[in-house]
């Protein structure tokens, strides 16, 4: 295993998902330069160095503290009262989206407007806030079943 390089693995990684024009995320990327220095500095101080040995309890210890469904449950818990904050404006959204889809079916609405951005700003908003929601209940339901199981 030591043998194995973990640059050289992340870069045939990244060769795979640009051979089948998969998208990769700019963190992998940020991860595969910060590894191959890592990995370079500890084969310049020990040759016999196995990288993968030394990242391992690191790597344990941040998926407890990442994935980890107590800490899911608190973010969950954290963004429904976020969620349930925002929701005696939902009435007001509402009534706003109401006017602009009235103004646009009469040919009024021009989307340069500032109304039009400030619009988008707060659908998107609202799609962030549904899948945090989504994302918390799919948590939850996980963490129930493997409690319960």
């Amino acid at each position: 295993v030591k043998n194995i390089s973990g640059g050289k693995l992340l870069s045939q990684l990244f060769e795979i998902t640009e051979k089948f024009n998969m998208q990769t995320q700019i963190q992998l990327l940020l991860l595969q330069k910060t590894m191959v220095v890592v990995e370079g500095v500890a084969r310049k101080l020990d040759p016999d160095t196995n990288i993968w040995n030394i990242s391992k309890p690191i790597l344990e210890n941040w998926l407890r503290e990442v994935k980890d469904p107590i800490n899911k449950a608190n973010e969950f818990v954290n963004e429904a009262s976020e969620v349930l904050k925002r929701l005696p404006d939902l009435p007001i959204i509402m009534d706003k989206a109401n006017d602009v889809m009235t103004l646009i079916a009469e040919g009024k609405f021009n989307p340069n407007t500032l109304a039009y951005k400030s619009l988008r700003e707060e659908k998107l908003k609202l799609e962030l806030m549904r899948n945090k929601i989504l994302g918390g209940v799919l948590v939850l339901v996980i963490f129930v079943l493997i409690v319960f199981k």
